[in-house]
């Protein structure tokens, strides 16, 4: 017996996840980024200046949390994208 959903897409949100990891962690190296599955948000590691974790619903507002627990004012995701905060 075939149900009503037996023909709609997967989709397999791996790759999706393993980019916005690498986009975050470029910004910010030395941290750890990652989604939870059971929490459904976004988690960072981040060692400075006081180690601890940041969690989110997206990775911009990973992003934006994690610079601003780090002290930096003014810096997102988006205004990063191509260098290094440090």
């Amino acid at each position: 017996m075939r149900g009503p959903f037996d023909q709609t897409a997967q989709l397999d949100a791996t790759p999706i996840q393993r980019a916005e990891i690498a986009r975050v962690e470029s910004c910010f190296p030395g941290t750890r980024v990652w989604f939870g599955h059971h929490t459904r948000e976004w988690w960072a590691y981040v060692p400075w200046p006081v180690p601890g974790l940041i969690e989110a619903a997206t990775p911009d507002r990973l992003a934006d949390a994690m610079a601003k627990g780090m002290g930096l004012r003014g810096a997102t995701l988006s205004s990063s994208a191509s260098r290094s905060i440090r």
